[in-house]
């Protein structure tokens, strides 16, 4: 492409002038293959300027949606009954921290963080 364009430009400045000096044409010619790595990168940055369009409309379009609202069901009480809860240990430990065989039951209405661990893990689900 750089070569059409110093052809067409030295043509046009050769038609307009009349006259074609060698110190122009070579310093045209120059410039015209500077020009060639600017002109170059023109198509990667155009497309990475459509790539980033489109995932800005992408995110736009997806903060725009409205919340999804989950259903409130009620249901009777929260209890664990001969229930085993353990965590994670390291390698060199055989078996981790374990509770075992827990027995226990929460008043109903009595204990909103049960409720938000419950939506918090049906959403993560």
């Amino acid at each position: 492409m750089p070569i059409l364009l110093g052809a067409a430009a030295l043509s046009v400045y050769a038609w307009l002038s009349e006259v074609m000096v060698a110190s122009v044409a070579f310093t045209a010619l120059s410039a015209f293959s500077g020009l060639e790595i600017t002109l170059s990168v023109v198509p990667g940055t155009l497309t990475e300027l459509l790539d980033a369009r489109v995932s800005i409309d992408r995110i736009q379009s997806l903060l725009e949606k409205q919340d999804k609202l989950l259903p409130i069901v009620e249901g009777g009480s929260v209890a664990f009954e001969k229930a085993s809860i353990a965590w994670p240990a390291h390698a060199s430990v055989h078996e981790g921290f374990v509770m075992r065989d827990i027995n226990l039951q929460f008043p109903n209405h009595q204990l909103r963080c049960v409720n938000m661990l419950c939506n918090f893990l049906v959403r993560a689900c």
